[in-house]
């Protein structure tokens, strides 16, 4: 269900020109589902928040790649 919004966040964001054509909304979706889910194990593994922090992070940044710059 997670990754089904996260899609349909994404082809809508997609469609209102906000993300560049190279954007791939379903591997954007699975892409930030996969970081989560991983910082996430390895977060119980070493009794941390700080793996979860650090996937969240590079996840946004990645995802940021996508975003198209509106012009002034």
């Amino acid at each position: 269900m997670v990754k089904h919004k996260l899609t349909a966040f994404f082809l809508k964001e997609k469609a209102k020109g906000r993300l560049a054509n190279r954007a791939d909304p379903q591997r954007m979706a699975d892409f930030c589902l996969a970081t989560i889910q991983g910082g996430m194990l390895m977060g119980k593994v070493k009794r941390s928040s700080e793996p979860v922090e650090a996937a969240a992070r590079e996840a946004m940044a990645h995802v940021r790649s996508y975003v198209v710059k509106s012009k002034p």
